[in-house]
């Protein structure tokens, strides 16, 4: 029986188990390791540097800002992108109070609504002082009914205009009447 024989090399150790011989065929014993180590030898060759500059430069590329030709409005304000799928551009937008992007007419028609908006907003921020009891769901529809009766007491209230109607008399005509064509009734309107 021989012993273990182990290997050393300038690279590896390799561990080579006993071995014993029995009818020809080489045989391993159980205790021995079977485990090979190696060192991590790095070698910089010039194809590895080629190799590594190659990346880094298709890297550089890859990181390029492109400009969509459609995205959102917070895109189209920042540049990356042309329109929004609405067609607005940058000049159309602008920013609002709490910073959103918006478009500049949405903003122009919703500060026109703002005072004829006034007195709705009044009239829900009392009831909502009055209720507090309430869920807000509910100050709304509460607010909303006394609203409507509010509005029509004051309808009720002022002087009511008299309406013309759209079609005018020519003066000094009366409407006599005729017989149609095809129709004998016998009897005339006055």
């Amino acid at each position: 029986m021989s012993a273990a024989v182990v290997e050393t090399t300038q690279q590896s150790v390799v561990a080579v188990p006993a071995v014993t011989q029995t009818g020809g065929k080489p045989s391993r014993t159980k205790g021995a390791a079977n485990k090979v180590t190696k060192k991590p030898t790095k070698k910089t060759t010039k194809k590895t540097t080629k190799k590594t500059t190659k990346k880094t430069a298709s890297k550089a590329k890859s990181t390029d800002v492109k400009i969509k030709t459609v995205g959102s409005r917070r895109d189209v304000w920042n540049g990356r992108a042309k329109k929004t799928s609405g067609g607005l551009t940058k000049a159309d937008l602008i920013l609002n109070s709490s910073g959103k992007p918006v478009s500049k007419a949405q903003h122009e028609k919703g500060l026109k609504q703002y005072p004829v908006l006034k007195p709705w907003r009044d009239h829900l921020n009392a009831f909502r002082a009055a209720h507090p009891e309430l869920s807000l769901k509910e100050q709304m529809k509460g607010a909303s009914k006394t609203y409507q009766k509010k509005k029509a007491s004051d309808v009720k209230k002022a002087p009511a205009a008299k309406k013309v109607s759209g079609k005018k008399k020519k003066a000094g005509t009366k409407k006599t009447g005729t017989k149609k064509a095809g129709k004998n009734t016998g009897t005339q309107q006055d």
